[in-house]
């Protein structure tokens, strides 16, 4: 039996990070370069490992899983399912599928976060059909199982609230403030606006990338107002996005939370109470009680399933809007 590892315990059995870059030692003790990004090392490895042994664990299975269902997700869903596969295989790994038991699965749920346990589980159901499909397992353990309850986010930003951090915040952060307060778009969505492909002379167009719902926000002079304040904004270097940093770039979602914190944290030295960025939309969606305001796929069937097309919304005009145009004349 190997010795205990004392660093890195997220990595699989025999995968290893060594000078930048992680390896996989296979059973002849040769070491295979796999990468230096976790998230493509994780996918290789997969891929030698499953084509090493036959499928017999839930570590195999897993192996299975990323090489054939983890491709066919987006990039930023497969690195949150990365990390999920990365914890389910340090707890179930050794185990066999039909060892697992809804009772192994409930205990699980009990030793993890509310929210992240149930992520998890739903990731680990995605594995048992891989199982079913082998004819491995008789039925999914994970059906069987009932998710933890979730609380529904209520965090309400007060007009007070927005303007002191609006007027905290640097101008690129106060343009992606304006036009999330306007549309209710995500904030991934919103780093993505560009003057080339989505402001048209229609309006702002967006495919929104959770639900992949097309919308059209109207052109209003309070819209085109915002949009030019982009256009406008200071930067060394011409660039399509609405949204930019001094230099020019978009920010990453990393990189644009990061900066967000940073504001929070000035904003709670003032004795704020701390907001995420996405508490906005929930303002936007309030302050406009349209149900295909905010683009979603329901709330009825008919726009669930029979709504084709793009989705024509005249943004909103929150009150608050002087405010904020006054504060960006100072």
């Amino acid at each position: 039996m190997g010795r205990k590892r004392q660093t890195r315990k997220d990595l699989p059995a025999r995968v290893y990070f060594k000078h930048n870059k992680f390896y996989f030692v296979d059973r002849e003790n040769k070491w295979h370069n796999i990468g230096d990004d976790f998230h493509d090392a994780m996918i290789k490895y997969s891929d030698i490992n499953s084509r090493e042994s036959g499928i017999k664990t839930i570590s195999h299975l897993i192996d299975k899983y990323i090489k054939t269902g983890l491709k066919e997700l987006k990039p930023k869903t497969q690195k949150e399912y990365l990390k999920a596969l990365t914890v389910l295989r340090s707890v179930f790994g050794e185990m066999l599928a039909s060892e697992v038991t809804p009772g192994d699965i409930y205990k699980y749920l009990e030793l993890r976060p509310r929210v992240s346990g149930n992520r998890e589980k739903a990731v680990l159901s995605q594995v048992f059909k891989v199982a079913l499909r082998l004819d491995l397992i008789a039925f999914n353990p994970c059906r069987q199982v009932q998710s933890n309850k979730e609380v529904a986010r209520d965090r309400e930003i007060t007009d007070t609230e927005f303007l002191a951090v609006y007027k905290l915040a640097s101008e690129p952060i106060q343009n992606a403030m304006d036009i999330a307060l306007i549309t209710g778009l995500r904030q991934a969505d919103i780093l993505k606006l560009t003057v080339t492909e989505n402001w048209t002379s229609e309006g702002l167009k967006v495919k929104t990338g959770k639900t992949g719902k097309k919308i059209l926000f109207e052109r209003t002079p309070t819209l085109e107002a915002i949009v030019q304040r982009c256009i406008e904004s200071q930067s060394k270097i011409h660039s399509i996005y609405l949204i930019r940093n001094t230099h020019g770039y978009p920010y990453s979602s990393s990189g644009f939370q990061s900066v967000w914190y940073k504001l929070m944290g000035k904003a709670v030295a003032q004795g704020i109470e701390r907001f995420q960025f996405r508490d906005i939309r929930a303002r936007a969606g309030t302050e406009d009680d349209r149900e295909d305001f905010l683009g979603h796929a329901d709330p009825s069937t008919y726009h669930k399933h029979y709504r084709r097309g793009t989705l024509n919304v005249v943004p909103i005009e929150p009150k608050i809007l002087d405010s904020l145009i006054n504060l960006r004349k100072k």
